[in-house]
């Protein structure tokens, strides 16, 4: 349920997409992360959520790293954030790096738990989990995060590498000791084949639980609707503002915004 206040009717009006581009904002966002239009689009407006969040919570707040790329790329188009957007919020939204170090660690998981509450507070729902992880993904992962050409190097999940190493090690082993048996006697023979070498067993049980594995590990990437495109941290707002920045090789991580007279979060 959205709020029914100025605010949220304002922000609402603001479009990030300009009709005449050919190579508008979503298509820009879903090609630097390698994502889906539609789910580049639910991102753009979970940011716009955040944006009110910012404004309306009373306390820090902290983006995912998913929205966190849709601020980092609308902090691009200058004329559009500084211009009908800042307008629309009514206060300016601030981004700046984190200073690292524990302290600040702890500061944005405090941040991010808060803000996660306050999103089902204020919209009367949990923030979907594919764009709002939990803070140990969140925290986790951001820090990884790096631009890659993908026409001069190959992007593999290492899921899938070891998936498939562990299934194909798991064909050979039963090829090899089918291989070894001297099967007669239709499916009786193969019966006794499997019961008089043990291998045999186990190589069906690794082929099945490898496949096992990479179904779910396609739903989950499903889930998050990533493909092809056409084309972590914290933040203040309201009275009081606060700093934070992107994730940086501690795993600290945020974006930092501050609305209405930015001080101290």
């Amino acid at each position: 349920m959205a709020p029914n206040d100025l605010l949220w009717k304002s922000l609402s009006t603001v479009a990030f997409d300009d009709p005449d581009a050919a190579f508008d904002f979503t298509a820009r966002l879903a090609r630097d992360n390698g994502w889906s239009r539609s789910f580049a689009a639910r991102v753009i407006e979970e940011y716009r959520r955040f944006a009110y969040l910012a404004m309306t919570s009373g306390h820090e707040v902290t983006p995912s790293d998913e929205v966190d790329q849709a601020w980092h790329l609308h902090l691009t188009f200058t004329r559009h954030y500084w211009g009908v957007f800042t307008e629309a919020l009514g206060a300016p939204l601030h981004h700046n790096p984190t200073a690292g170090g524990a302290g600040e660690r702890a500061r944005y998981a405090d941040n991010y738990a808060r803000t996660l509450a306050s999103y089902e507070r204020i919209f009367g729902a949990a923030a979907p989990a594919d764009i709002w992880p939990p803070a140990h993904i969140r925290f986790g992962d951001a820090p990884f995060m790096q631009r890659v050409n993908r026409r001069r190097e190959f992007v593999v999940s290492k899921r899938r590498v070891f998936v498939g190493a562990g299934a194909a090690a798991g064909v050979t082993t039963l090829m090899a000791s089918v291989a070894a048996q001297d099967i007669t006697g239709g499916a009786s023979g193969i019966i006794d084949a499997f019961n008089n070498n043990p291998v045999i067993g186990f190589g069906i049980v690794a082929v099945v639980i490898m496949l096992i594995l990479m179904a779910f590990g396609k739903g989950r990437r499903g889930r998050r609707d990533k493909g092809a495109g056409d084309g972590g941290g914290g933040a203040g707002a309201g009275a009081a503002g606060g700093k934070s920045g992107k994730g940086d090789a501690d795993g600290d991580g945020g974006c930092s915004g501050c609305g209405g007279g930015c001080g101290g979060g």
